[in-house]
């Protein structure tokens, strides 16, 4: 979009290829929202949320500029839901390397750099690294990797009430990870 600032632009772009996410021949559009959110109530509040239910149909893998039918199909009425391990991410903001392309990167790698963005200790537990790669020299100099051993000291269990197991429950099942 000439004359838009590139998160705009973006946001746009993002936005208009959502509108043909469809399937059985672009019949039935897929929910898929996009929603930006004003005003930031928080510094740390995302510009814009992508939600999607995609309930019985899976996605095995979707280009923004060539949408096509035969990589998403129906699920069998036997089939469970399957995830996989490759994706994109993007990093935007103060401190990240500009114009630059990362190295392959796993998604056990994800929470541990969020921890440590948010200055919270990271365990073995997690099994992936922060990807340090991605941020400028001055953002890892200034920021202190913090480690712990282990979890399962620092939360204490709760009771959680059957009302609130239920409501639990029927958010997974609408994204599909429970039927």
């Amino acid at each position: 979009m000439r004359g838009s600032s590139p998160e705009d632009a973006l946001a746009h772009y993002i936005q208009e290829a959502g509108r043909s996410f469809a399937v059985e021949g672009g019949k039935r559009k897929l929910p898929l929202e996009f929603r930006t959110i004003e005003p930031k109530p928080f510094d740390s509040t995302p510009d814009m949320i992508v939600q999607g239910d995609y309930g019985d149909h899976v996605i095995e893998f979707w280009n923004f500029r060539r949408p096509s039918d035969d990589v998403r199909r129906k699920l069998a009425a036997d089939e469970q839901w399957k995830h996989r391990r490759d994706g994109i991410y993007f990093v935007y903001g103060e401190g990240v390397r500009q114009g630059f392309r990362a190295p392959q990167s796993d998604i056990q790698d994800i929470a541990p750099t969020i921890l440590y963005l948010l200055e919270l200790p990271v365990s073995p537990e997690s099994h992936g690294q922060v990807m340090t790669q991605v941020f400028e020299t001055s953002i890892l100099e200034s920021m202190a990797l913090y480690t712990i051993e282990s979890y399962d000291d620092v939360f204490e269990a709760i009771a959680v009430s059957d009302e609130e197991r239920e409501s639990l429950e029927e958010k997974l099942r609408s994204l599909g990870y429970i039927r």
